[in-house]
């Protein structure tokens, strides 16, 4: 009889999808640590040791894992964070030979090729293989953001696929049915039932399909037989009596074959095409034309109801070069669909768009793109990169804020380096009140000194200005007043 306690698998249900979850419990259950003297590393809860020797102290290894499951989520594998240590994992027979999972809050995993990856809270991601050329992912539940170094990642989710090569910087949201692709640096390839496109940084790719249109190769199968309409010859508006109830279930009587008869479909007619059906059939220009002949893109713009929709339209306006339009949809996505998945990705946008001209606005937006769910990660990241380049404007206080917010929240994310050079650089230039320093020493400092290649004469007892020398390389003499100006560099 088994030792091992009773728990359900349901209870990792918010974890993955049934199939993975039951692998999952599987593996928890088959594969528990070793005794701590098979093990020269400290056993850390949420990291899982592969070994076929029995345990002997399984039950309360399976309690420690379940406690750490359920409070900070499952995680199997190592974790750079740096409370875990970096435990070896051994690859399973089958597919999966890792899995990282959030619980209450984000965690940051070291990839191979000197990547990360952020996962959001409440999401799971699989390692489903790692090779010297490249890291296949699976983004099973939720939001995950990652950064591929030296080694391009790919990322399955459903039935899309997201390429990353090395250097960029891409987040994504999975949702039941689609998945939004954000990329922040370099470029990305997302392939779905839709078609192939390249997304290139600063660009948001929203409701991608990731489950496949379900087709049937005998069509005989699932589509019932178009309903022959009987056709006299000799004239076509006679049609032949329809058959009592009768008649319709009794065969022929006559051992003869009955004559053959003409039989014709009626086709229905085609749907005029909509901007909607341009647009997903990638025709933006012809969907533009067709906007502009009719209601307008702005006024439809403004009568959409979803998010979803004013993407699209984003994309027209896009392709019309038209920025206000841009701007529009995108405002409408933040202020009305602000619990959308795909509306942080639309502040972040608006924050890039204003940087330049307002950078007040900007910051509002990046601050709406923080408080979402899916993309918080890449939104603080971006408030803690515009503040470092504000310079001496920032406010030290609000800097100093989000860049421990950051380092709290993601201590390994990727811009957890640009966090600690913003903290250093108000430390540098601002007092513990939020003074500048530079103002307070150029305040309070004496005034320069004369050149030394230009000495200043004496002053004569009478404090009257010397008389400047005769000779042509003799430099002019000064004499100090009794109360010196300040220097331009004070004012």
């Amino acid at each position: 009889m088994s030792r091992l306690p009773s728990i359900d698998p349901r209870s990792l249900r918010d974890h993955a999808d049934d199939a993975r979850v039951d692998r999952i419990w599987d593996r928890l259950r088959d594969e528990l640590p070793a005794p701590r003297s098979s093990v020269t590393a400290t056993p850390v809860p949420g990291a899982l040791l592969h070994t076929k020797r029995p345990a002997v102290a399984r039950t309360v290894f399976l309690f420690a894992a379940a406690a750490a499951m359920f409070g900070t989520g499952l995680v199997i594998g190592s974790s750079n964070e740096p409370e875990q240590a970096n435990l070896p994992v051994a690859t399973p027979d089958g597919p999966m030979t890792d899995v990282f999972a959030a619980g209450t809050k984000p965690r940051t995993f070291a990839l191979p090729g000197g990547g990360r990856i952020v996962v959001e809270p409440g999401s799971t991601v699989e390692v489903v293989s790692v090779s010297d050329e490249r890291v296949n992912l699976s983004l099973l539940r939720g939001a995950a953001s990652l950064d591929a170094v030296d080694i391009p990642v790919d990322v399955v989710a459903g039935v899309a696929h997201v390429s990353a090569p090395a250097g960029s910087s891409v987040s994504l949201a999975r949702r039941e049915a689609d998945l939004d692709v954000l990329v922040a640096q370099g470029t990305a390839t997302v392939t779905s039932p839709a078609g192939q496109q390249v997304v290139r940084g600063g660009h948001v790719l929203s409701r991608v399909p990731i489950v496949a249109t379900v087709t049937s190769t005998d069509q005989r199968a699932d589509v019932p037989p178009p309903v022959p309409v009987p056709v006299n010859d000799a004239d076509p508006d006679a049609r032949a009596p329809a058959p009592s109830a009768s008649q319709s279930l009794v065969a022929p009587t006559s051992s003869a074959d009955p004559a053959p008869v003409a039989a014709t479909t009626v086709a229905a007619p085609e749907a005029p095409a909509t901007w909607l059906s341009l647009v997903k059939s990638d025709k933006y220009e012809a969907a533009l034309e067709l906007l502009e002949k009719g209601p307008g893109l702005q006024a439809t713009i403004n009568g959409s109801q979803s998010a979803s929709e004013l993407w699209y339209l984003w994309e027209v306006a896009a392709t019309g070069k038209k920025d206000n339009l841009k701007v529009l949809a995108l405002r409408r996505v933040v202020d009305e669909f602000g619990s959308d998945p795909s509306a942080a990705a639309a502040a972040l946008q608006l924050a890039q768009f204003y940087e330049p001209t307002d950078k007040q606005l900007a910051a509002k937006y990046r601050e709406k793109a923080a408080q979402t769910k899916g993309l918080a990660e890449v939104a603080l990241c971006s408030q803690v990169r515009a503040m470092a380049s504000e310079g001496d404007d920032v406010d030290p206080r609000r800097a100093t804020q989000k860049a421990t917010e950051y380092l709290t929240t993601y201590p390994m994310g990727s811009c957890a380096d640009d966090a600690k050079a913003l903290l250093q650089d108000v430390a540098g230039k601002f007092d513990a009140n939020g003074h500048a320093k530079d103002s307070a020493t150029k305040k309070d400092a004496p005034a320069s000194p004369p050149s030394a290649s230009a000495p200043a004469a004496p002053p004569s007892a009478s404090d009257a200005p010397a008389a400047p020398s005769s000779s042509a390389s003799a430099a002019p003499s000064a004499t100090p007043s009794a109360t010196p100006k300040p220097t331009s560099s004070s004012n």
